[in-house]
């Protein structure tokens, strides 16, 4: 039985906007989510079924070697389609897009396959585009038409044209539908029946993709745009007419269409839309991703990018190249896009993230760029990184894991976590620690508050991850300078823009070096104006949870999470006076002066006293001699 997608409309509002019936509100990027093919579900999902793309099957005096029919490309390493935009591409639109749709469509292939790490390749095909039409079916999928096969392949062969020659023996090539994705145009009102599925090209539709499927895996895609939609590959002269906007094309429990949705034409001007952007969106289908404003309606589930954890319908965003609705030019994908890409297609090999099978020193330099934000570390990144902790991000444990199966490869297999040897139960306390240079903070512009720790058990040390928290009224611009553990090594930015500084090292221990001592120094700016209205004690405290040592012994793991580890981490109590008498934002002899013949409530009590002047005696004095000391 045929099937055919129809385009029920929505109601339409002024400037666009409309309602998706039960589709709730969008919620903003960063808590943004993905959808796969045909809307799969949570349960679909943990019993692994899903569309991605499969290795196809393939004549058996060729089938030496290859993957058997079915197995998911990603499962033996880097994921290559073929791809082919056929001659005559658009060939109704000006002779600017004529020229440069091509190259906009391998930018948009590019994009993906970047987001990747290069594990997605695309790579031309030597043959012509074949529709995947249903009445012209091709067993093998990925092949030449019948007539560029006779024509560039076996001319002679009997059973071509003119040819009298018996087919070769073997057959190294045989005719099939074209690369493993095909970019096509065509005006409204064609027609395609593949899969089963009756495609129409609807007068609002920019373009659809047609999935050839069997069971999980996907074999084949057509791209077809619309001929009859005014094309752009320059992205600054597309525009948008607002008008009525129309809902894709669902075709559920069979294939999905993937019609993308234009704004209607308005007025007298005509929209033109951004032929990259449609390209990176329907690329995003053929790779096996959906519309996640529409997973409410089809009950499909939306997973978190970086842990793959289950999100509710509504977490979605207008910003994601998979939204579904044209809205704009859009060249870049964002983190839920990518995040879908690495559920399905990512390498095998843990830690592997240039994506060339095997882990070299390239890799360890790339997992160290990542924890140190030298890199951002991209939703890809952290799901080929994230293999310890599975908390969404980069650790510095899971970075050192992987220097250690790139430097010591002769212990432990590079990559499988299963050749670790097991974590010894033994009794070890580490604790961290912090001593300002100063007992009050109100003396000076700067404070430097060294960080140590008390090692008493040698436990073997990789590197440090901790966040320090402190009244960011009073104290900003954290620096970091080394200390004499685990020296040489750069520290990592301590301004990540979360709270306070991010205290962070990785390296080796040197074998001399002792395993106790100071990890290094965090220079403060105080804020001295700031400090007349602050408590009496201000606490420069270690966050709770977000303090870590990276031990070696046996592997790379947190310090603490083995049963009869403890990990300890003690603040800093700091007095807090005020002496800036003069409000000039320096501490000098003219506040002491100021202070002796007028006197002001220095140690905060509420009262402006003899008791004042003495502190300010002592402590701006107890400064001078300690600057003079050095």
């Amino acid at each position: 039985m045929i099937r055919r997608c129809v385009h029920p409309l929505v109601s339409l509002t002024v400037g666009g906007a409309l309602s998706f019936g039960t589709t709730k509100a969008q919620t903003t990027l960063d808590q943004s989510g993905f959808v796969l093919l045909d809307f799969a579900t949570g349960a679909q999902i943990s019993s692994d079924n899903h569309s991605r793309w499969v290795h196809p099957p393939v004549p058996s005096h060729q089938a030496a070697g290859a993957p058997p029919a079915g197995t998911p490309r990603a499962d033996t390493g880097p994921v290559t389609l073929t791809y082919q935009i056929e001659d005559g591409f658009l060939s109704n639109q000006s002779a600017e897009v004529q020229a440069n749709a091509r190259g906009v469509i391998e930018a948009a292939l590019k994009t993906w396959s970047d987001a990747s790490n290069n594990f997605v390749r695309f790579v031309e095909a030597a043959w012509d585009t074949v529709p995947n039409d249903d009445a012209i079916f091709h067993p093998y999928y990925a092949g030449p038409s019948n007539d560029w096969w006779c024509a560039n392949y076996c001319s002679s062969c009997s059973v071509c044209p003119g040819g009298t020659e018996p087919l070769p023996d073997p057959i190294e090539l045989f005719p099939g539908w074209g690369a493993d994705i095909d970019f096509l145009s065509r005006p409204t009102g064609f027609t395609l029946e593949s899969n089963g599925i009756l495609y129409q090209m609807g007068a609002q539709n920019l373009a659809f993709a047609a999935i050839h499927r069997a069971g999980n895996g996907i074999f084949s895609v057509d791209i077809y745009f619309n001929e009859d939609m005014s094309w752009t590959t320059d992205a600054g002269t597309a525009f948008e007419n607002l008008g009525r906007v129309l809902p894709m094309c669902s075709c559920k429990g069979t294939v999905s269409s993937t019609l993308f949705a234009p704004r209607s034409a308005a007025g007298s001007s005509r929209s033109i839309y951004d032929l990259e952007t449609v390209a990176l969106h329907e690329i995003g289908h053929a790779l096996g991703l959906d519309h996640a404003d529409q997973a409410c309606a089809n009950s499909g589930a939306i997973q978190n990018p970086f842990t793959f954890a289950a999100l509710t319908c509504s977490d979605w965003s207008s910003e994601q190249v998979m939204h579904g609705a044209y809205s704009g030019v859009k060249r870049t994908l964002t983190q839920p896009d990518i995040g879908g890409l690495a559920f399905l297609y990512r390498p095998q090999l843990l830690g592997d993230l240039n994506s060339d099978d095997r882990l070299t020193v390239s890799d360890a330099i790339s997992a160290l760029d990542l924890v140190e934000g030298v890199t951002p570390a991209s939703a890809y990144d952290v799901n080929v990184m994230d293999f310890l902790s599975r908390n969404g991000k980069v650790d510095v444990v899971e970075a050192s894991q992987v220097i250690r199966w790139v430097i010591d490869p002769s212990n432990t297999t590079p990559g499988e976590l299963s050749d670790l040897p097991p974590l010894a139960e033994l009794p070890a306390t580490i604790t961290l620690s912090m001593v300002a240079s100063r007992w009050d903070i109100g003396l000076e512009n700067t404070i430097d508050i060294e960080v140590r720790i008390d090692n008493p058990q040698m436990v073997p040390l990789q590197g440090w991850e901790a966040r320090i928290l402190y009244n960011e009224s009073i104290f900003s611009n954290p620096q970091l300078f080394d200390g004499d553990v685990l020296s040489g090594p750069s520290f990592l930015p301590p301004d990540d823009g979360g709270p306070g500084a991010r205290f962070t090292k990785i390296g080796f221990l040197n074998p001399d070096a002792s395993p106790s001592g100071v990890l290094g120094v965090l220079r403060l700016t105080v804020n001295l104006a700031a400090a007349e209205f602050s408590p009496t004690m201000e606490t420069v405290d270690f966050a709770s949870g977000a303090s870590l040592v990276v031990t070696t012994d046996p592997n790379p793991h947190d310090f603490g999470t083995v049963n009869g580890e403890t990990l300890l981490a003690t603040p800093e109590e700091l007095l807090s006076y005020f002496y800036d008498a003069d409000a000039s934002g320096t501490v000098d002899a003219e506040d002491l002066y100021q202070i002796s013949h007028q006197p002001i409530d220095v140690n905060k009590d509420g009262m402006a006293d003899d008791m004042d002047v003495q502190m300010a005696r002592e402590g701006i004095r107890s400064s001078e001699n300690q600057d003079i000391g050095r």
